[in-house]
């Protein structure tokens, strides 16, 4: 692998491929660049009234605007000449409502070493407790005591 640096940029290519990146790079050619946005170009927006329609809405855009010189666009949408009444600011869009069935999750509290000893302590010896059961008890109580 060769590495090298033009302008910028530095490329990590195999050696069979570096002579043609060179020749490429070292052509003059100018680098394509990707189009994006125009970030300078800065939109105004009106501001939103009760009852106003969509079409009134579109032309005060193209108003404020107009410096842009934004293409024209013919709408054929049948409400575009009627007030948008989600969009009337008099009612909420969003309402909140209580859950009735909502439980308050309880918050389970961090057992200290002697709380687990306790516990440990108050089980009864069971007669059908198997070896394997009060070694995995010992264990248990060896933890505690190292802390």
């Amino acid at each position: 692998m060769i590495d090298f640096t033009f302008e910028t940029a530095r490329y990590h290519v195999t050696e069979a491929n570096a002579p043609k990146y060179r020749a490429l790079l070292d052509s003059g050619k100018p680098r394509k660049f990707s189009k994006g946005a125009d970030a300078s170009v800065k939109r105004l927006y009106p501001d939103f009234k009760p009852n106003m329609t969509t079409a009134e809405y579109v032309s005060q855009f193209v108003r404020l605007n107009d410096a842009i010189k934004l293409a024209r666009l013919e709408h054929e949408c049948p409400n575009y000449h009627e007030p948008a009444p989600m969009l009337d600011p008099t009612y909420p869009e969003v309402t909140e409502e209580i859950d009735p069935d909502y439980v308050e999750p309880i918050k389970s509290r961090k057992l200290t070493p002697s709380d687990r000893l306790k516990m440990i302590l108050d089980v009864k010896p069971d007669a059908n407790a198997t070896a394997a059961d009060l070694w995995l008890a010992i264990g248990e109580i060896r933890r505690i005591a190292k802390g």
